[in-house]
């Protein structure tokens, strides 16, 4: 995992049973070890973002947003790897292809973005962003074909517009539940 990832993602897979080995910064950093830790250990090695047989499973939680929301007409989803945003535009256009379906990466890490703009795979070579979990230095192959010709957009949000959006959507949740924000929060 990267030395920033969060301690919930941490302590969770721990308590799954999981051996835990930090390597670099970014998600691509960690890709690359992992790739020649299973090749150097002959390990089997599942690819993140590059595995068909992930897709259902990711799947599932907008299966979920389909039976919850029958009405949605807008889905906007994060984009990482791809693997997410891929599920997104496969079961929504599945369901109603005038669902549109906007993905949202880091500006700071703009990979995919790059990619479905000049219509072929992009690394940066960085990933700059508060997001620890959009830390994506490339694009990949798996998720680019399936998102090229199919998401509706795809936006570049900075990390002072995240924290703002975080900030206004806990002050919602907020509102709606009687609860406090921390004031520590940080507003941009």
């Amino acid at each position: 995992m990267p030395e920033s990832v969060s301690r919930v993602k941490v302590e969770t897979l721990k308590n799954l049973g999981a051996e835990i080995i930090f390597h670099g910064k970014v998600f691509d950093e960690v890709l690359d070890y992992a790739m020649s830790l299973a090749n150097r250990e002959d390990l089997l090695f599942v690819h993140s973002t590059n595995e068909p047989l992930l897709y259902p499973r990711v799947s599932t939680i907008h299966l979920e947003v389909v039976d919850d929301l029958s009405y949605v007409d807008v889905v906007i989803n994060p984009i990482d790897g791809g693997s997410g945003a891929s599920s997104a535009v496969i079961v929504y256009k599945s369901v109603n292809p005038s669902i549109k379906v906007i993905g949202v990466q880091a500006e700071g890490a703009p990979s995919v973005y790059l990619s479905l703009k000049e219509g072929r795979l992009i690394s940066t070579g960085y990933a700059r962003t508060i997001a620890e979990g959009l830390t994506t230095a490339r694009a990949y192959e798996l998720p680019f074909s399936i998102l090229r010709g199919r998401i509706d957009d795809v936006v570049l949000v900075s990390d002072d517009e995240m924290l703002r959006a975080i900030k206004e959507l806990a002050l919602m949740l907020g509102r709606s539940r009687s609860r406090r924000v921390p004031s520590h929060w940080p507003l941009p």
